[in-house]
Formats: C-alpha cells, structure tokens, sequence
C-alpha cells in the first residue's frame, strides 16, 4: 500500500505579488508559492495542510485554499497560534503530530508566515522521521529576493534537513558506537539519486562495507569489524572526487575521523588472518572500544576469547585458530588452571592466569545467561577497564610461557581384581612412571608380585582400598582430595584401564579420569582384555594380554591385539 502523501504549507499576512515560479526549467504563475509548488511537484491527491493564524485566515485562506484545489490537491485547515512563546510554540509541535499518520510521505513548504516558524516545522519533521517512520519527500523554498529574468526560483533546501539526519547518525557512532544509522542513511541516499537519474558511484560502493560494519559490531565479532571497517576506510579514502550526493560527501568526510584504530591491516580474508601479538592487540583495541561505549558484555567475551588464543599462540598453536576443534583444547585449559587453583595444587603461573580467566567468566556469564541469578547484576566500566588491562599485561609479560611447560610423569590408573594379570599387561605395555590402583583388601597384598613379574617392581605406586568392592559406589569420594588432585595436576598422561576387577572398581576409575581431566591431565582410555578363561587367569596370571585404545584420536590397537572380549568381574 502507497504511503499517504502531505504537502504542508503556510500562508502569512503578507502582500502576495503574483509571480513566475520557476522549479528547474519548468514554471507556474501564481501570487502564493504553496501554489506554484503543489503544481510544479505534481501533488495531486496529497492532502495539504495549510498552517495559519487567525489574522492570516483573515487576509489569505480563502484564496489559497481555492488555488490549491485547483492543483488536485484536498486543502485543510490547520489553526496554529503565533508562536510568541515556548508554549505557543510547542502547540504548533503538538498540532503537526496529530495531523501528520504514521509512515506518510511529507513534502515541506517554507516560503510563507512568520520567519521562526520553519524550524518548528524542522523540528516537528525530525520527530515524525524518527518516531514515527514518516519519509521526506522535499523542502522547498520560493526565494522572492532571487528574482532574476522575472523568475522567482523555488529552492529545494531537503539538503538541510538531511544534514540534520546525517548529525545524528554521526551522533550515534561518537556517542554510542552504532554504525546502523550511517548504514541506513547511506542506503536512503544512494537510493535517492538513483530514483532521480542522478548517480554516485564511489557513495553507493560504501553502503555494503558500512552495513557489514554496523551489523558485526551489534554482533560484538572483533574480527569481522576489523575486516569492515578496513573495507570501509579504504572506499572513504575513494571519496574524493565530487558526486552527487553532497550531503553524504559533507558527512563521511567527518566520519573518517570517527573510524575505529582498530581496522586489520593488509585486507586478508578472514581465513587468512593470522594469529599475532598485533591481532591480540587489536581485538583488546575492538574490546576497549565496547568498553568506551558500554557494551560490556561484548567486551568481556572477547577478552574471554582472546586470552584462549593467547594461549594457543605462546604454546605454538597459531595454526588454524579459528577451528573450534583447536580451540577447545587451550579453552579446556584454562578451566584446568581453574579447577587446580580452587584444589590448591596450581603453580604461582596458573594460578595468575585462573584469577583472570574465573573473574572474565563470572562477569560474562551474567550477561550470557541474561541475568538468571538471583543477586541484581551490575557490571561498572572501572570493572571492566581493570579486566582489560589485566589482559594487556598477560599479553605483554611472559607469564603465558611459564603455563606451557610439559609436567612431568605418566600415570596408569587401573583397576586390579583377585587376578593381578591386568596391572601386569598394563605395565608392559604402558610403561608408566607411576600408577594409580583401585584395588579391593583382598586383591591389594598381590600388587607388589604383579609388578614385580613385569620388571615394574621399583616403580612408584599408590593403591585406592575399596572396603565394599561391590557395592561401594560412593565410597570413591572418601578418597579424592588434594593428594590425587597433585598427582593428576603434575601428570604428563594419565592412562586409564577401563577393564578388571569389579563394576564398582571401574566406576572408580571413571570418576577419577573425570577429574583428571578436569585437572587438565591428557587423558587417554583403553582396555586390557585377556582372553583365557578366570580359571586360567587366576592359575597362571602373568600373561601378556591385548591393549585397545578406546578414543578415537588414540593409537590403534597394538599389532599383536585380536578383538576384545571380557574377563568377567572379580573382587
């Protein structure tokens, strides 16, 4: 459906020559310039709202209004005061509001009445594009003092009120870091001079960068901004040569002294960018920049994600960092770092990094959970300032480093039943440098004979006692503590035997892998099967059964492995 067309007018009591109007090469005589236009504009069927005092009701009203029904256009009368006063003026404001629909399409006339009326019809027009999505169509001018070859020209003065549009979407991006209305009024241009013939081509090749723009920040993506706004700084630079559209001209000319310090150098695809201590510093520059504009929850989550790819960097990972497959694992990390910090297990180094990773996560997740907790949530910009700079100084130092050593022993955590056979195949073909045994009073007094049997007798050991080996599920967490969690902590590798002894053992040693991992211990599964008989398990123990490496990014099965089976259950 056609949006309502109003051509909005005024009549004074002024003494009216008639005259030659002259709009372009194309005239019409008449003594009221509301007249002239309606014509000239071809205005027919608009609704025109003629704006008058009582003193110029008097004088002129009857005229004009039969002069612009004359043009096809359906005159109303519209009952304004003088405007003497604030409050004269405001009902004037008021009055163009309840005249005016929602989404209508207004052509302005501002040759005739008192001189300060115009900007009451100005501001009433900014108020009715921005609240209520009415379009400019025009403002006109009929410049009596510019007769010349008995012409008076109209002037279109729309470019005025364009600049006003323009400042507040300059407004917006000073102010609040919103590129949205620059894209749009940028979008409204191009559109306009392409519905009028007219062509900017330079102008109309910024509207994408800038919607790209505007559309990654409100997303809060640092590097699709960077990417943007690079795109963009280098179709302003193009901007030189004069175009049609003056007013947008006037404005990006402004714009480019708003334009972030934080566009990525070198136009890469995004795929190509590589992971850097300039990247880094530049997504702190992006996150600084939602600081300064108080989108808070933008900038923690990429100083969140940043301190993960920092971590990727210093521990040689740069490659593919934007693979979520080589991200999870550095993310995964840091939780580690966490886990051990609260255990009381973690270096003077991780337990720095914890600190910033818990207080980046605290404040983020109150937003990315929207606030579902029950204390009110409140974020200041000292708050968040202090975490940003936390981050520029983990960048700078070396502290990262320090994080990335590799600890030092390997770890077979297993459980032993009544037959010690499978702590002897998981040393021979582990190797570790220690284990971890979930074992049952009556099976823990072979131990040392089965380790023995495989050369392993030297080796350190700790044994996990089950008194209920069948039924004591919980009794698991009668033996995690600060021990364990340094045992784990300080492991380069923690296998775990999933197969032997009873349910309940290997319950155990499942929970105990969850923590490892927790702890941030490499964990890798599998199974030592041996296919005889318990009979012959129990008669003779000390066979070397079969390995099956369980996770899918583990070694194959070794070249002696056949398929698995199961030994059974035992205490």
């Amino acid at each position: 459906m056609a949006a309502e067309q109003c051509f909005i007018t005024s009549i004074g009591v002024g003494n009216y020559d008639d005259v030659l109007y002259a709009l372009g090469s194309a005239t019409w005589r008449s003594r009221f310039a509301p007249v002239a236009i309606a014509r000239l504009l071809g205005l027919a069927g608009a609704r025109a709202l003629v704006l008058v005092t009582q003193e110029a009701r008097a004088k002129w009203y009857e005229q004009v209004v039969a002069e612009l029904a004359s043009t096809g256009t359906k005159p109303e009368s519209v009952d304004i005061p003088n405007g003497r006063n604030e409050e004269e003026i405001l009902a004037i404001f008021s009055t163009l509001q309840q005249r005016i629909p929602d989404n209508a399409r207004v052509v302005l006339d501002v040759t005739f009445a008192l001189r300060h009326l115009p900007f009451v019809y100005f501001a009433s027009l900014a108020y009715l594009v921005g609240l209520r999505g009415v379009q400019v169509g025009g403002i006109y001018y009929g410049a009596y003092d510019l007769s010349a070859e008995g012409r008076v020209p109209i002037l279109e003065v729309t470019a005025l009120f364009q600049l006003l549009q323009w400042y507040h979407a300059l407004a917006s991006v000073r102010d609040a870091g919103d590129w949205t209305l620059v894209a749009t009024r940028l979008r409204q241009d191009v559109g306009r001079l392409f519905r009028r013939g007219l062509g900017d081509r330079e102008l109309s090749r910024l509207q994408e960068p800038a919607k790209r723009l505007a559309d990654a920040l409100a997303m809060g993506l640092p590097i699709e901004a960077g990417l943007r706004a690079a795109d963009l700084r280098e179709g302003l630079a193009g901007l030189a040569e004069p175009g049609g559209a003056l007013t947008a001209r006037l404005a990006l000319a402004a714009l480019n002294e708003q334009l972030p310090n934080w566009a990525v150098e070198g136009k890469p695809r995004k795929n190509e960018l590589r992971l850097t201590a300039d990247e880094l510093s530049r997504e702190l520059r992006v996150a600084e920049w939602y600081v300064q504009h108080r989108e808070h929850e933008k900038a923690l989550a990429i100083m969140r994600e940043g301190l993960v790819s920092a971590l990727m960097l210093r521990g040689n990972a740069a490659e593919r960092w934007l693979d979520y497959g080589h991200r999870k694992p550095f993310e995964d990390r840091l939780n580690a770092y966490s886990e051990r910090a609260k255990a009381t297990v973690a270096s003077d180094s991780e337990k720095t990094l914890a600190s910033l990773w818990d207080a980046l996560a605290k404040k983020r997740n109150q937003f990315a959970h929207a606030g579902m907790t029950e204390g009110e949530v409140t974020v200041s910009d000292a708050e968040v300032t202090a975490l940003l700079e936390r981050c520029r100084a983990l960048l700078a130092g070396t502290l990262l480093g320090e994080v990335q050593c590799v600890r030092g022993h390997r770890l077979l955590l297993t459980p032993v039943g009544l037959s010690p056979g499978v702590l002897y195949s998981g040393a021979l073909h582990v190797k570790p440098d220690r284990f971890l045994i979930v074992a049952s009073r009556e099976a823990a007094p072979r131990i040392p004979e089965a380790l023995a049997n495989a050369a392993a007798g030297k080796w350190p050991y700790q044994v996990l006692c089950l008194q209920e080996p069948h039924l004591g599920y919980r009794e698991i967490d009668q033996h995690v503590g600060k021990e364990l969690d340094r045992l784990f902590a300080t492991a380069a590798e923690v296998i775990v035997n999933v197969t032997g002894g009873t349910t309940v053992m290997q319950y155990a040693v499942e929970r105990l892998a969850a923590r490892a991992r927790r702890l941030g211990a490499a964990v890798r599964r599998c199974a030592l099967i041996d296919r005889r008989s318990p009979e012959e398990q129990r008669a003779n123990p000390y066979v070397l059964g079969e390995i099956v490496w369980l996770d899918n990014d583990d070694k194959e099965a070794s070249p002696s492995s056949s398929p698995a089976g199961d030994a059974g259950e035992e205490s």
